[in-house]
């Protein structure tokens, strides 16, 4: 079906690989990278964002739909859907970085932020640019120390974790 898609997509035939694209989904709705397909046929924003929510309604955390959510979030017109729509994906996908940074960007002030950025240090361990985000969110020498220590024990080989520790508690 993707192969179909995209050879009808690169003829310029739009309107067949659209057709392709409707009944593909019709019939395989679990694949995201379909869905990616047929909403690439679209050149209309509201009908993209349309098959994107429609798509969404048939997310699961089986598959991986990140890439779906976040040309959601993109498309979503107010701060607040954008938001609702981010969080969705995060209860499915806890452990997606991109859906966490995400969210911290559309957040209202630096105290939203912090409170994120402890939620996605503890879904996402390993990704060091949370840890040192939070460390910069921190105001006093002993948060900043804590937090590195709590990073660093779980990414013992970091670098830049090492430096940060250095730096702020060396």
């Amino acid at each position: 079906w993707v192969a179909a898609i995209r050879l009808e997509r690169s003829a310029g035939r739009f309107k067949t690989a659209k057709s392709l694209g409707r009944q593909a989904v019709g019939r395989i709705g679990e694949s995201a990278e379909l869905w990616m397909e047929f909403v690439e046929c679209c050149v209309d924003p509201f009908e993209r964002r349309e098959i994107l929510l429609e798509a969404v309604a048939s997310a699961t955390s089986n598959t991986n739909w990140e890439s779906v959510f976040l040309q959601l979030v993109d498309l979503e017109e107010t701060h607040s859907r954008k938001m609702a729509t981010v969080k969705r994906a995060i209860k499915l996908y806890p452990q997606s970085a991109g859906l966490w940074s995400q969210v911290i960007k559309l957040a209202g002030d630096e105290q939203e932020q912090e409170a994120l950025l402890y939620r996605a240090c503890d879904s996402c361990p390993y990704f060091v640019d949370f840890w040192l985000q939070l460390v910069g969110f921190s105001s006093d020498d002993e948060t900043k120390k804590s937090v590195l220590e709590r990073a660093i024990r779980v990414n013992t080989n970091s670098i830049p974790l090492w430096l940060a520790y250095l730096k702020h508690c060396g």
